[in-house]
C-alpha cells in the first residue's frame, strides 16, 4: 500500500499567503546579498551562504507584487537601491538569499538561497531581484 499525500489549491495559496503576505504572521520577509564567497546555493547549505557587508549594506523587505491564485504561486521582489551596499570599487554579488530575520542571527532560517548572474554593485546602481514561488 502506497501512502499517497495531497495539498489541495487553496491549502498552496493559504501556505504562500502566510510565508510571505500576512505581515504580522508571515515568516519569509527579507531578501539577503550573497558576495563573491558565496557558496550556499551550489553546497546546498545555508552555513555557505556568505552575505555581504559595510558601505550602508542593509537586508531589504520583500514586497509580494502578485499572488496567482489558480496557478499557486507568488512573484516577489526586493530592491537595493544605489546607497544599499554602495561600494565606491564595487561589490560581487552571486548570490540571494529569502531570510525571516532583517538581522543576521544565529538563529534565522532561509527559505531559499539562489544564485544570479554575477554583478559588481557601485554606489550608482540600484537592483531589483524578482523571485516567483510556485508550488506545484
Amino acid at each position: 500500500m502506497t501512502n499517497k499525500k495531497y495539498i489541495t489549491p487553496e491549502g498552496k495559496t493559504k501556505l504562500l499567503q502566510l510565508g510571505f503576505l500576512d505581515n504580522e504572521k508571515s515568516v519569509f520577509k527579507y531578501l539577503a546579498l550573497g558576495g563573491e564567497s558565496s557558496s550556499g546555493a551550489a553546497n546546498e547549505d545555508a552555513l555557505s551562504f556568505v552575505e555581504v557587508s559595510g558601505d550602508g549594506y542593509q537586508r531589504v523587505p520583500l514586497n509580494a507584487e502578485d499572488l496567482e491564485v489558480n496557478n499557486q504561486s507568488i512573484t516577489l521582489t526586493g530592491i537595493f537601491d544605489d546607497t544599499n551596499y554602495s561600494v565606491a570599487d564595487g561589490g560581487v554579488i552571486k548570490e540571494i538569499a529569502i531570510v525571516n530575520s532583517f538581522q543576521q542571527t544565529s538563529e534565522e532560517t532561509f527559505f531559499v538561497i539562489a544564485e544570479v548572474p554575477e554583478i559588481t554593485k557601485t554606489d550608482n546602481i540600484s537592483l531589483k531581484y524578482s523571485i516567483i514561488i510556485t508550488i506545484p
